[in-house]
């Protein structure tokens, strides 16, 4: 058995004719789907290279930014130390003025006091100079208030005296 069949001319002619007419125009349109995808393609080229270079700059920026924040915190960190260094500096300063200006009240308060119990242990001893030397108290009762008094030797004893001075006056 062959193959081979039998046309007729006028068929085979025809049909040689709907190829040469269908074949350009599926040319044309197969020409036009390439092109098609040719600018799909680049334009999703074009898309991908431009979003790489939006990420890019973005990545750019947010590394600028993280830069200029450790950059900023860095120098936040040293001006905090810096001001604590100074505000301890200023704090033992103002400790030290303090102390030496309690020390002189201090030696001030101590001198006063000293002068404070002179003037009483003095006072004490003239009321007591007086009372003896004075002829209007000559009584001769045995009791210590009657009694002449003698000089006082210390603060207390100059206090007690003056007291009872003044309740003798």
């Amino acid at each position: 058995m062959s193959n081979a069949r039998m046309m007729d001319e006028k068929q085979l002619l025809e049909l040689i004719d709907q190829l040469r007419t269908s074949i350009p125009e599926e040319v044309r349109v197969a020409k036009q789907i390439q092109q098609q995808r040719d600018r799909v393609i680049a334009q999703g080229r074009e898309e991908a290279n431009r979003i790489a270079e939006n990420a890019r700059q973005q990545a750019e920026t947010l590394v600028t930014q993280h830069e200029m924040v450790r950059a900023a915190e860095g120098r936040a960190q040293t001006i905090i130390e810096r001001a604590q260094r100074e505000a301890n500096d200023i704090r033992r300063g103002a400790d030290g003025y303090a102390e030496q200006v309690l020390r002189v009240l201090d030696e001030r308060v101590a001198h006063a006091q000293h002068q404070i119990r002179s003037g009483l242990i003095e006072l004490a001893n003239r009321r007591g100079d007086a009372t003896g030397t004075d002829d209007d108290n000559k009584e001769t009762s045995s009791t210590p208030e009657a009694q002449p008094q003698t000089q006082a030797t210390t603060p207390q004893a100059a206090m007690h005296m003056v007291g009872k001075n003044d309740a003798r006056t």
